[in-house]
């Protein structure tokens, strides 16, 4: 019995990170999408930011 309830909270808590890990990249595609689609961003960015909106946006 105690094997099965340590089974299935492990399983509850994988789940969970997993949840949150998904939420966390959603986050930052949301993030992205909205920086990238900005003309203000766009009008004030350098080419370092530029380039580290490109790097996350192909590693998401």
């Amino acid at each position: 019995m105690q094997v099965a309830e340590q089974a299935q909270r492990r399983s509850h808590q994988s789940q969970m990170e997993a949840q949150a890990q998904f939420d966390r990249e959603r986050g930052l595609a949301e993030t992205l999408r909205r920086d990238l689609s900005s003309p203000t961003f766009w009008k004030s960015a350098d080419s370092e930011e530029v380039a580290e909106r490109m790097t996350y946006s192909r590693h998401s």
